[in-house]
């Protein structure tokens, strides 16, 4: 198996060659990546992380669970963006 170590150029440019550019934000794109370049190596799949992940403004986030954003991330795995939005795992 080849393995190849990728840029956040490359993570970004995967993201639009799958035509899932407008999925994430670019600040939504740089928490995922930070996020996941700290762990262990993975297989780059641009749809599993659609599928895993969500980015929410925060308004965007207590509609769609019904619930405070302080209790929506003690009850899931969030990031924080730096544009002021959300990462929360589905």
């Amino acid at each position: 198996m080849i393995y190849q170590e990728v840029t956040f150029s490359k993570f970004v440019d995967a993201f639009e060659n799958m035509g899932r550019k407008d999925n994430f934000t670019y600040e939504g794109k740089k928490a995922l990546y930070d996020y996941l370049s700290e762990g262990e190596d993975f297989e780059l799949d641009i749809i599993a992380i659609c599928c895993e992940w969500t980015e929410y403004s925060t308004q965007e986030a207590i509609k769609a669970y019904g619930k405070p954003i302080k209790k929506i991330i003690e009850q899931k795995f969030s990031l924080p963006v730096e544009n002021g939005n959300i990462l929360l795992t589905e």
